[in-house]
């Protein structure tokens, strides 16, 4: 006599998704500077002379004028809490759009990972926050034309009891990035912040988190 078998087998498998998240206009943003008769001290103080907080655009510049230096700093900030939970993230890329200022020999920006600013209010005070702990710069680019600039930034890091949020420094590149005192020129580069247009844009490529799934087969033997 034969007899019909089904055999049922489950196949484990895990699949991955990949799908950049874009988040576009800042959580917040800032712009703070710093006066001062000595490069040194100007560009590595804990006080500053001057803030703007969410400006439409903001000035990073470096200058020397009459024997004063003085050193524009910009921080944006994206809200990053939509990426999904476990995503390894692959590349980031921040744009900006910028318009060249004063400064014939202008070079262009250098961004640097996040800074301690709570961003909440701000104070003179928060001038030493412009300067991440530890810093790091993660990347630079000379381009200066007027348009947005994309920067291979491949990293979100973190602002400082602030969850879920990614800060940004925007630096110059000719003498702040370099630790070079500026001799003459006002070397500046308008950075759009909270403008209504032309927003700061972040781009996130990520691989989700791995989805287990299954198939049933069913084999029919006879025996």
């Amino acid at each position: 006599m034969k007899r019909l078998m089904f055999i049922f087998l489950l196949i484990g498998s895990v699949t991955y998704g990949q799908s950049p998240l874009v988040i576009t206009g800042a959580y917040r943003s800032c712009g703070v500077y710093r006066n001062g008769l000595v490069w040194n001290t100007v560009r590595s103080t804990e006080s500053g002379d001057g803030y703007t907080q969410n400006p439409a655009s903001y000035q990073v510049a470096n200058t020397r004028n009459l024997g004063v230096y003085a050193i524009a700093r910009a921080g944006v900030m994206f809200d990053v809490s939509s990426l999904p939970s476990g995503s390894v993230i692959d590349s980031v890329k921040l744009k900006l759009y910028c318009t060249p200022g004063f400064g014939s020999d202008v070079k262009g920006l250098a961004i640097m990972n996040a800074w301690s600013m709570e961003c909440g209010t701000y104070t003179l005070t928060d001038y030493s926050a412009c300067q991440p702990i530890p810093p790091k710069i993660l990347t630079h680019k000379t381009s200066t034309a007027s348009g947005y600039n994309t920067y291979n930034v491949n990293a979100i890091p973190p602002v400082t009891g602030l969850s879920n949020i990614a800060g940004y420094m925007i630096i110059g590149y000719d003498y702040d990035y370099l630790n070079t005192s500026p001799t003459g020129d006002d070397l500046e580069i308008y950075v759009n912040l909270s403008s209504e247009t032309n927003k700061p844009e972040l781009t996130i490529y990520y691989s989700s988190a791995p989805v287990p799934s299954t198939k049933k087969i069913k084999i029919i033997g006879i025996i």
